[in-house]
């Protein structure tokens, strides 16, 4: 049986308690109060709880933002490198070249007429150009009565043939056996120096000291070669 002091009547404190169900009495519908029940024990573990609650959210929150400042680096880390990329493949401006003051021409000294044939030999334009240019004749000749077109014909500098005849070389000239420039080209088998002596009207029916043509004297080539042809065919020798 409760015991009631005379200041919990007055209070109505002991009213309050049983609406609550704290007291002694009969428990309402629910049970007992989880508030009322519980002991020093069970609220210590609640409160261990939500502790560790507590710190798996900051853990998880912590992670989340570690996440994504790594990918923050790793974005930046990539621009980075294709930044790079770029500027390696980015071809660097070209230094202004320096400016070369043309120099003047050596002078060349006169060319003589031997010097000049031998150019026309050797096929070396400067020393036929400083000929001509100072009033060299270009038909000129040795003691064979060879002219530079009769050298050019027999070296084969095609170039310099049609040089030569621009230059007022006479296309027909003959040497000592009354050979043409003509003669000299068809004899060595030049075609480009034979062309140019054609095209500026060679004569190809004119006759040497032993009465042959150039025509012939393709012909006797080409005979020449088919013999030299068969003859390997019957006898096949090699030299080397």
């Amino acid at each position: 049986m409760d015991v009631v002091s005379v200041q919990q009547l007055v209070s109505g404190v002991r009213k309050k308690r049983k609406e609550l169900g704290c007291g002694h009495g009969v428990p309402g519908p629910g049970g007992w109060p989880s508030g009322c029940r519980q002991g020093p024990q069970e609220a210590e573990a609640r409160e261990r709880q939500k502790a560790e609650e507590e710190k798996r959210r900051r853990l998880e929150k912590f992670n989340s933002s570690r996440f994504n400042l790594e990918n923050l680096a790793y974005l930046e880390n990539l621009i980075q490198r294709q930044r790079e990329k770029r500027l390696k493949r980015r071809v660097p401006p070209r230094a202004p070249e320096p400016l070369v003051k043309p120099q003047p021409q050596a002078q060349l000294e006169p060319v003589d007429l031997q010097t000049f044939l031998k150019a026309a030999a050797e096929n070396q334009e400067a020393l036929i150009d400083k000929y001509l240019t100072d009033g060299g004749d270009p038909n000129a000749h040795d003691k064979l009565h060879r002219s530079a077109l009769h050298w050019a014909c027999l070296k084969g500098h095609g170039q310099l043939v049609n040089k030569l005849l621009e230059m007022g070389a006479a296309v027909d000239a003959r040497d000592l056996i009354w050979s043409t420039p003509l003669h000299m080209a068809v004899r060595m088998g030049h075609c480009e120096c034979l062309e140019h002596l054609i095209a500026c009207g060679a004569r190809i029916d004119a006759q040497d000291k032993a009465s042959v043509t150039p025509v012939q004297l393709a012909r006797d080539w080409q005979q020449s070669i088919r013999e030299a042809l068969q003859a390997h065919l019957e006898h096949p020798r090699t030299w080397c």
